[in-house]
């Protein structure tokens, strides 16, 4: 039996309730794609009317109008710290489900659309950089490709509860997942690296030995500031310090191309895409096949991230990404000319989608935000995850809200193949900018990152 250390068991406990709020995310992620059905259906909506088209797509996107809730994250995390945040984010994500679970009227749906919306914001962007700094170097990444599969296990309850259960329950099960999670930030523990950037050290001291990390308090200690920094100051650095210019390039860049990847569209819209292609399993069940292949997927990330690496892994997933978004591309372009072929291959679909679910999940969707938590400076780390993620979301707003746009005047093939490109362009990206961190403490990851 292999006996696991203290100060990882103490690590992986801390990390499990940080993991809560990612579950949550993912929850938010999966909630649209049910829950839009059931809102069409006139005997399982609970408001007066059905909701029209144009209603029911709006709910998607509505997500991506938390976009201010980083900001307002990543200006507390480094004045009040990581902790209250999160709190923070599950309290808004209780109140948003609850207002989806009691919604009378439209427009209280889309309230609770935006509420958690902000509330993902908030919790996926402090997450990595809480989950970056509280454990060991030899498992840091390990923990932070946790945070992946936390969240697709999110998704699939998502998909699960809003298949088989009533509209309003899909509300209590967030309002109970956020509210678990509020529960925890009770008992997990300041970052040290935030009493580093309020010059007490003897509170990061005292945290680092709780965790099992008497070894790295000399080292870490040895970067504490002379003075607390500015939160003009911490954005300032972001670009004037080498090593951050380089830190938001990389990362910015890769989660742009994340979004405009098209996954998004995938998750939100599952159903509706496998309603397009006549499959012959029911469209819902389709969907849960699609988020257990995320969820599988995640789980055998940190099996390899520290062992062979965050840039092989990213330079293999992205290229399978590509080639599986060409091939449903293709099917899609067999059904536009309606070629015979098509009824032999109904299939195809399905399969390609897993394929690109499982490779986005294998690396491309979950190491770009490894790199938020481990290359950026201890002073930005937070304005610096903000800023890469909520641009990322920007982009991933317009490509929410452009997908019924391009099916519509350019043909579904059309939009695939465009995901493809993106997927390329990140492939390439990653060949000739990329760096490895693999095994590397974050104080390494910003000494090489400066030269």
């Amino acid at each position: 039996m292999i006996k696991i250390p203290l100060y990882m068991r103490k690590q992986v406990f801390v990390a499990s309730c940080a993991y809560l709020g990612q579950i949550l995310c993912g929850y938010v992620g999966g909630w649209p794609a049910n829950a839009i059905v059931k809102l069409q259906d006139p005997e399982q909506t609970p408001l007066p009317e059905v909701l029209d088209d144009s209603q029911a797509f709006l709910i998607g996107p509505l997500t991506y109008l938390g976009l201010v809730g980083p900001y307002v994250a990543g200006y507390l995390s480094n004045v009040k710290g990581r902790i209250p945040c999160l709190l923070l984010g599950g309290a808004l994500g209780t109140i948003g489900f609850f207002l989806k679970a009691v919604a009378s009227h439209v427009a209280i749906v889309y309230v609770g659309r935006v509420m958690a919306g902000l509330s993902s914001g908030i919790i996926f962007v402090i997450n990595l950089v809480y989950v970056a700094e509280i454990p060991s170097t030899n498992i840091r990444g390990i923990l932070l490709a946790g945070t992946g599969v936390s969240n697709s296990l999110g998704m699939l309850i998502g998909y699960l509860v809003g298949g088989f259960a009533p509209y309003a329950v899909t509300g209590w099960v967030g309002v109970g997942i956020s509210a678990s999670f509020c529960a925890a930030t009770f008992i997990m523990p300041e970052s040290p690296y935030f009493y580093l950037l309020r010059d007490e050290g003897d509170k990061a001291k005292e945290i680092l030995i709780s965790l099992g990390r008497e070894d790295d308090v000399k080292d870490i200690l040895s970067t504490k500031l002379d003075e607390p920094v500015g939160v003009l100051e911490a954005w300032t650095e972001i670009f004037s310090v080498k090593s951050n210019r380089k830190t938001i390039t990389i990362t910015m860049t890769l989660m742009v191309l994340q979004q405009m990847s098209g996954v998004m569209v995938v998750l939100l819209y599952a159903t509706s895409i496998f309603d397009l292609v006549n499959s012959s399993l029911e469209s819902h069940i389709s969907a849960i096949i699609i988020a257990v292949t995320q969820l599988c997927a995640s789980c055998i990330t940190p099996i390899f991230i520290e062992r062979s690496g965050r840039r092989i892994l990213l330079l293999l997933t992205t290229a399978t990404c590509c080639i599986s978004l060409i091939l449903l591309g293709l099917y899609f372009y067999l059904v536009h000319i309606d070629h015979p072929s098509t009824e032999s291959i109904q299939w195809l679909p399905l399969v390609t989608l897993i394929a690109f679910i499982m490779s986005y999940n294998f690396g491309f969707g979950i190491i770009p935000g490894t790199f938020n938590g481990e290359m950026f400076d201890t002073k930005v780390r937070g304005p610096g995850a903000v800023l890469s993620t909520t641009v990322s979301w920007m982009f991933g707003l317009v490509v929410a809200f452009t997908y019924n746009i391009m099916v519509d005047n350019w043909g579904s093939y059309t939009t695939f193949w465009i995901y493809a490109v993106m997927c390329a362009i990140a492939f390439f990206f990653t060949v000739i900018f990329v760096p490895e961190t693999k095994g590397k403490s974050l104080e390494e990851i910003k000494e090489m990152l400066s030269r």
